[in-house]
């Protein structure tokens, strides 16, 4: 059976030290010396008063809207003394803030410092986001350009693979250049050879094939307006034409 005059409002003044250190009997989580009292004043436009003559635990009751602050006829009226958010009533009469102290003030000062140093940081994060973006896309671009460059030396091989045997036509080595393109997803492609008819190549004879693609049609991301970026990709590729039958 709990004994009369024990609760946790039995002696406000007398335990409002113990509070400050973490006293569970009054339902106070215990929190470390010095830790800043910022969540305290967000909800700074809600407003309670405290009638002159009453307890401090009159503050635990409903909160009141600005309308009944000291600053009005209504808080004039009824004698209020005191005008902050409800929470903040709520700890003071539990001993836990006291809004005499100058540290009250110096908790809001600095709250209201690391809300201006928080925009600071948005600003600096809407500025540079698009840069690295930008530099993120770019090095996108550059190596999609390099594989696309890679496809295309290969399928310039593929044409001079095959202008480099025995009895093979121009039109042989377009097919050859064509199907290696297609592999990789290029539609189409310039094929050039020197000689221009391999067929006539003797043997022994260097015979080359280029290939030239356009960039604007195997572009990644299209950002040739933001960054040099080549018009056509271009593979070459050389052989020793192979002795006949």
């Amino acid at each position: 059976m709990a004994r009369m005059g024990s609760g946790p409002d039995a002696h406000p003044v007398r335990d409002r030290g113990r509070a400050v250190r973490g006293d569970l009997r009054h339902g106070a989580p215990r929190r470390p010396q010095g830790r800043s009292l910022r969540p305290l004043y967000r909800r700074v436009y809600r407003h309670a008063r405290i009638p002159k003559g009453a307890d401090r635990t009159a503050a635990l009751g409903p909160a009141r809207r600005c309308e009944d602050g000291p600053g009005t006829a209504r808080g004039r009226a009824a004698g209020a003394l005191v005008s902050v958010c409800a929470v903040d009533l709520r700890r003071y009469a539990l001993g836990m803030v006291d809004l005499r102290r100058p540290r009250w003030i110096a908790a809001l000062v600095r709250s209201r410092f690391l809300s201006s140093a928080r925009g600071a940081e948005s600003a600096e994060s809407v500025v540079a986001l698009p840069l690295i973006v930008i530099v993120i896309f770019t090095g996108l671009e550059y190596g999609w350009l390099a594989l696309r460059s890679i496809q295309v030396d290969a399928a310039a091989r593929a044409g001079a693979r095959q202008a480099a045997m025995a009895g093979m036509s121009s039109a042989s080595v377009e097919e050859a250049v064509s199907d290696s393109l297609r592999r990789a997803g290029i539609s189409s492609g310039s094929v050039s050879t020197v000689p221009a008819d391999p067929g006539q190549a003797q043997a022994g004879e260097v015979v080359s094939v280029e290939v030239s693609v356009s960039y604007a049609e195997v572009g990644l991301i299209g950002l040739g307006g933001l960054m040099p970026l080549p018009d056509t990709v271009t593979g070459r590729a050389a052989m020793v034409r192979e002795p006949g039958p």
